[in-house]
């Protein structure tokens, strides 16, 4: 494996741990990073919900630097603005967020084609699906 390949197979790695949890920040609002494979090429969505309208952004996976791209992956996911150390926890997956979840994939496989109109057309319902959830912790 060359060291493009090497890097990408530890993004993915760590994706797919990352993306088993639900995280909560400080302030109360959750963040869901999910890794769907579409058109052979993965696409990391984080999705960040609660007090505010839902985000989405997405992440590419392209590899440029063999060295710093996985660390740089985990800056933009989750960037230090809004993130306290002792103030941020991670839950496992609840039932009904698998649930829902499932049904943003899917919504993530049909829609996305890379262009700025699909990721509104996926942002907007994914606001519909996560719209109302609040943390009550």
């Amino acid at each position: 494996m060359t060291k493009k390949e090497i890097m990408k197979k530890k993004m993915v790695d760590y994706l797919m741990k990352t993306s088993q949890h639900l995280f909560v920040d400080r302030k109360g609002n959750f963040h869901k990073v999910l890794l769907t494979k579409v058109n052979d090429e993965w696409i990391c969505t984080k999705i960040s919900f609660g007090d505010s309208k839902p985000k989405v952004n997405f992440y590419s996976l392209e590899v440029r630097d063999e060295n710093n791209d996985l660390d740089i992956l985990k800056e933009r996911l989750f960037s230090s603005r809004g993130w306290d150390a002792d103030k941020k926890r991670s839950i496992r997956n609840f039932k009904v967020m698998k649930e829902l979840m499932f049904d943003v994939t899917n919504i993530i496989r049909k829609e996305y084609d890379g262009t700025r109109d699909s990721m509104k057309t996926i942002e907007d319902e994914v606001s519909k699906i996560v719209g109302d959830i609040k943390c009550k912790a």
